[in-house]
Protein backbone atom coordinates (compact mmCIF):
# COMPACT_ATOMS: atom_id res chain seq x y z
CA UNK A 1 0.00 0.00 0.00
CA UNK A 2 2.75 2.42 1.07
CA UNK A 3 4.38 1.68 -2.21
CA UNK A 4 1.24 2.60 -4.66
CA UNK A 5 1.25 5.92 -1.93
CA UNK A 6 4.95 6.98 -2.83
CA UNK A 7 4.19 6.20 -6.43
CA UNK A 8 1.23 8.24 -6.52
CA UNK A 9 3.04 11.06 -4.71
CA UNK A 10 6.50 11.48 -7.59
CA UNK A 11 3.28 11.05 -9.97
CA UNK A 12 1.47 14.13 -8.66
CA UNK A 13 4.78 16.22 -8.19
CA UNK A 14 5.96 15.70 -11.30
CA UNK A 15 2.99 16.40 -12.53
CA UNK A 16 2.68 19.54 -10.33
CA UNK A 17 6.66 20.72 -12.06
CA UNK A 18 5.38 20.14 -15.19
CA UNK A 19 2.54 22.44 -14.90
CA UNK A 20 4.24 25.20 -13.29
CA UNK A 21 7.28 25.14 -16.17
CA UNK A 22 4.85 25.19 -18.61
CA UNK A 23 2.99 28.12 -16.84
CA UNK A 24 5.81 30.06 -16.53
CA UNK A 25 7.20 29.70 -20.30
CA UNK A 26 4.15 30.45 -21.17
CA UNK A 27 3.61 33.96 -19.17
CA UNK A 28 7.16 34.28 -19.51
CA UNK A 29 8.17 38.58 -19.11
CA UNK A 30 8.84 39.75 -22.88
CA UNK A 31 11.83 41.41 -21.24
CA UNK A 32 13.54 38.87 -20.12
CA UNK A 33 14.18 37.84 -23.87
CA UNK A 34 15.93 41.18 -24.25
CA UNK A 35 18.54 40.25 -21.44
CA UNK A 36 21.85 38.99 -23.34
CA UNK A 37 24.07 38.82 -20.01
CA UNK A 38 24.56 34.68 -20.70
CA UNK A 39 25.83 34.82 -17.09
CA UNK A 40 22.25 35.23 -15.81
CA UNK A 41 20.51 31.98 -17.26
CA UNK A 42 19.28 29.17 -15.00
CA UNK A 43 22.34 26.91 -16.38
CA UNK A 44 25.51 29.18 -15.91
CA UNK A 45 23.74 30.53 -12.42
CA UNK A 46 23.60 26.35 -11.69
CA UNK A 47 27.04 25.29 -12.91
CA UNK A 48 28.37 28.00 -10.91
CA UNK A 49 26.74 27.01 -8.10
CA UNK A 50 27.94 23.20 -8.27
CA UNK A 51 31.36 24.19 -8.49
CA UNK A 52 31.66 26.61 -5.68
CA UNK A 53 29.38 23.64 -3.42
CA UNK A 54 32.47 21.08 -4.89
CA UNK A 55 35.18 23.11 -4.18
CA UNK A 56 33.66 25.22 -0.77
CA UNK A 57 31.84 22.98 1.73
CA UNK A 58 32.00 22.21 4.97
CA UNK A 59 33.08 18.74 6.19
CA UNK A 60 35.73 16.03 4.32
CA UNK A 61 34.98 14.39 0.87
CA UNK A 62 33.74 11.14 1.30
CA UNK A 63 34.60 7.73 -0.37
CA UNK A 64 33.16 8.75 -3.72
CA UNK A 65 34.14 12.60 -3.79
CA UNK A 66 30.47 14.23 -2.80
CA UNK A 67 29.38 14.79 0.60
CA UNK A 68 25.70 15.76 2.14
CA UNK A 69 27.24 18.74 2.49
CA UNK A 70 27.80 19.57 -0.70
CA UNK A 71 23.88 19.44 -0.97
CA UNK A 72 23.37 22.37 1.68
CA UNK A 73 26.60 24.24 0.04
CA UNK A 74 24.83 23.85 -3.59
CA UNK A 75 21.68 25.38 -2.30
CA UNK A 76 22.71 28.16 -0.64
CA UNK A 77 25.15 28.97 -3.14
CA UNK A 78 21.94 28.88 -5.90
CA UNK A 79 19.62 30.82 -3.44
CA UNK A 80 22.57 33.63 -3.44
CA UNK A 81 23.44 33.79 -7.26
CA UNK A 82 19.80 33.65 -8.48
CA UNK A 83 19.11 36.55 -7.15
CA UNK A 84 21.62 38.25 -9.47
CA UNK A 85 19.04 38.26 -12.23
CA UNK A 86 16.43 39.15 -10.37
CA UNK A 87 18.09 42.45 -9.43
CA UNK A 88 19.03 42.83 -13.43
CA UNK A 89 15.64 42.18 -14.03
CA UNK A 90 14.06 45.17 -11.88
CA UNK A 91 17.01 47.64 -12.92
CA UNK A 92 15.92 47.36 -16.40
CA UNK A 93 12.67 46.98 -16.04
CA UNK A 94 12.03 50.11 -13.18
CA UNK A 95 8.87 48.26 -11.76
CA UNK A 96 8.90 46.68 -8.80
CA UNK A 97 4.91 46.18 -8.77
CA UNK A 98 6.19 42.34 -8.38
CA UNK A 99 8.01 42.96 -5.16
CA UNK A 100 5.44 43.49 -2.51
CA UNK A 101 6.13 44.42 0.93
CA UNK A 102 4.90 40.88 2.49
CA UNK A 103 7.93 39.02 0.27
CA UNK A 104 10.21 42.09 1.41
CA UNK A 105 9.36 41.04 5.06
CA UNK A 106 9.43 37.69 4.59
CA UNK A 107 13.39 37.91 2.95
CA UNK A 108 14.55 39.98 5.80
CA UNK A 109 12.61 37.32 8.38
CA UNK A 110 14.85 34.81 6.23
CA UNK A 111 17.76 36.99 7.05
CA UNK A 112 17.00 37.36 10.82
CA UNK A 113 17.04 33.84 11.13
CA UNK A 114 20.47 33.28 9.71
CA UNK A 115 21.81 35.38 11.91
CA UNK A 116 20.37 32.90 14.83
CA UNK A 117 22.17 30.25 12.98
CA UNK A 118 25.27 31.81 12.85
CA UNK A 119 24.97 32.44 16.59
CA UNK A 120 24.34 29.06 17.27
CA UNK A 121 27.26 27.78 14.66
CA UNK A 122 29.88 30.27 15.97
CA UNK A 123 32.01 27.97 17.30
CA UNK A 124 32.92 26.23 13.84
CA UNK A 125 33.22 29.67 11.98
CA UNK A 126 36.73 28.85 11.03
CA UNK A 127 35.24 26.14 8.85
CA UNK A 128 32.17 27.78 7.63
CA UNK A 129 33.88 30.69 6.48
CA UNK A 130 32.83 30.31 3.00
CA UNK A 131 28.94 29.99 3.78
CA UNK A 132 29.39 33.32 6.18
CA UNK A 133 31.04 34.79 3.12
CA UNK A 134 27.70 33.46 0.81
CA UNK A 135 25.69 34.68 3.63
CA UNK A 136 27.15 38.52 3.45
CA UNK A 137 26.70 38.43 -0.22
CA UNK A 138 23.27 37.56 0.13
CA UNK A 139 22.43 40.22 2.31
CA UNK A 140 24.04 42.73 1.01
CA UNK A 141 22.18 41.64 -2.26
CA UNK A 142 18.95 41.20 -0.37
CA UNK A 143 19.67 45.19 0.53
CA UNK A 144 19.62 46.21 -3.33
CA UNK A 145 16.06 44.79 -3.68
CA UNK A 146 14.97 46.76 -0.35
CA UNK A 147 16.80 49.62 -2.06
CA UNK A 148 14.81 49.70 -5.44
CA UNK A 149 11.80 48.91 -3.84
Amino acid sequence: MSMWFTVFEVFVALATQIGLIYTCYQYKDVLYKDIQFPYLRWWAIGSTSLLLACIYHPGKKGDYFFTMQMFAAFTIYLESLSLIPQLVHLELSKDTEGLNSYYLICLGLARAARIFFWRAMGAKTSSFWYFVTADIIHTGLLLAFYYLY
